[in-house]
This record gives C-alpha cells, structure tokens and sequence, in this order.
C-alpha cells in the first residue's frame, strides 16, 4: 500500500506522528523520540517530505533555535487514502476464517520467496 502512494515506512510514520499532533507543529527531536524505527535519519527523511509537499517546516517565532514542523494538506491527503485502503484490507482479511488466514499467508510466502516450497 505504502508503495502505491511513493512512502516508506519511515515517512509513513513520520507522517502519522505529525497527524496526531496536527494542527499543533512538532520538533525534530519529537519525532525522532517517537519514530518505531529509532536509527531513521530523521532530519534527511523530513527534507525529501518537504520537497515531495507532505511536510513544512518553519522557525518558531518564540524559540529562533527551534524548527516546527507540520504535516500539509496534501500528507492528511495520503494519510487518508491509506487510511481507507486499509480499512478494505481489514474488512476483506476479517472475512477469512484462522484456516483460510494461515493458507493465504502461506500463499504470500511463497510467491515472496519466487514460488520456491
């Protein structure tokens, strides 16, 4: 899913994170505390997403040694149709009983391993 909308996983959770704080901005190092993969280059990651339009980042007035960044409209934009492909993913996988699950995921093993048993 992440693929078909050009994310990462690390840009991705960058991307939620800033989207549970939204509209109030967060600092690099907020982030960083809060990424799932701790050894992401925060800093670089967020430069591609401003330049992609996920993300702004502006100095804070009060702090001049602060950046804040923010998510744009165009990340709660992708962030909701991930959102949504995600819910028909659930409601599809919810339709699968334990057995059928286990085979499907077999399934996807197999062909992620070229179709070698």
């Amino acid at each position: 899913m992440l693929k078909s909308e050009g994310l990462t996983m690390q840009q991705y959770n960058i991307l939620r994170i800033l989207r549970g704080q939204h509209p109030n901005p967060v600092t690099n190092t907020m982030v960083k505390e809060r990424m799932l993969d701790k050894n992401s280059d925060v800093t670089r990651i967020i430069d591609r997403m401003i330049r992609d339009g996920l993300v702004s980042r502006v100095n804070c007035e009060a702090d001049r040694r602060r950046v804040d960044i923010n998510i744009t409209q165009s990340g709660l934009d992708k962030l909701d149709r991930l959102d949504t492909r995600s819910a028909e993913m659930d409601a599809l996988a919810s339709s699968l009983s334990d057995e059928e699950a286990a085979m499907f995921n077999d399934m996807l093993d197999r062909l992620r391993d070229g179709g070698v048993s």
